[in-house]
């Protein structure tokens, strides 16, 4: 079975974050949810960035940091604007 990031934040946080195609109405609705899932604190950020690094043997820390810090913003900048949000997951070979 394969982990998804959003599996490896961990426990209610569980979820895929790297597939999806969602209209704006589906990004403005989604939105709390996403905020939720990685409003972390700093033992539970810790975690998952250790989870983050298990999954990404090559991912560098600025890497994990993006995944767990940029995602929000990204999502609540879509929202705001009225965009649809188009997520892909790239798993090396």
């Amino acid at each position: 079975m394969e982990e998804s990031a959003g599996h490896e934040i961990g426990g209610q946080r569980s979820g895929d974050f790297g597939r999806f195609v969602l209209i704006p109405q589906e990004v403005q609705a989604t939105l709390p949810t996403v905020e939720a899932a990685f409003a972390l604190d700093p033992d539970q950020r810790q975690v998952a960035d250790q989870r983050l690094y298990k999954l990404l043997a090559e991912a560098s820390d600025e890497d994990a940091a993006a995944l767990l810090d940029d995602l929000v913003p990204t999502w609540r900048r879509a929202a705001d604007t009225g965009q649809g949000l188009i997520g892909a997951q790239a798993v090396p070979s």
